[in-house]
């Protein structure tokens, strides 16, 4: 009796690789980005991509603190441009302070599949050193990254300094958000 054949086997590949660095930016000095234009505290970790992750090093698996770019600041967020409207009583906050921020609108950043392919064509790869062919079907899952987006108003204190006045309301993505709390350059997408 003959045996049946095989079922052709299926090969996925993603042709997006959303790796995350052990390198940090920022580094949380006294619980605020160092050297950062404006005072992001450590709680903004996850806004910030920064997560705890299982490293594996010579068949060692540690935990370590990387960073992606799925940033997802959200409505409500508030940040200020220096660490004393965080610690101090309202009326010195405000006397020390330039600019704030406040998150009116988000969405996060995110890994979206673009496009799938099938194909019937043989495919040369690699799979555990030795390379192999692909039988009659791969499935090729074309990705991109889809930055979101972050709305926000800008306010500063009023000439009387017991409260702050919106001067402008912002729109851009996670990504330039985040270059604008680090650097106080508005750039938009």
């Amino acid at each position: 009796m003959d045996r049946p054949a095989d079922p052709p086997k299926e090969l996925k590949l993603n042709g997006f690789v959303s790796e995350r660095s052990r390198i940090l930016n920022p580094i949380f000095v006294d619980g605020y980005a160092d050297n950062w234009h404006f005072a992001v505290p450590e709680a903004f970790k996850d806004a910030l991509d920064i997560k705890w992750t299982a490293i594996s090093r010579d068949k060692v698996i540690t935990q370590a603190l990387t960073q992606g770019s799925n940033y997802s600041f959200k409505e409500g967020d508030l940040l200020y441009d220096n660490r004393h409207a965080y610690e101090k009583p309202w009326g010195e906050a405000i006397a020390s302070m330039k600019f704030c921020v406040k998150v009116i609108g988000a969405t996060p950043a995110t890994v979206v599949v673009s496009k799938e392919i099938e194909t019937s064509q043989p495919v040369v790869y690699i799979e555990d050193k030795t390379i192999q062919e692909a039988p009659r079907m791969i499935r090729y899952e074309r990705t991109r990254m889809e930055w979101g987006h972050v709305r926000f108003e800008v306010y500063k204190p009023s000439a009387t300094e017991k409260k702050v006045e919106l001067i402008e309301v912002k729109e851009t993505t996670q990504e330039l958000f985040v270059y604008y709390l680090q650097t106080g350059e508005f750039m938009r997408p």
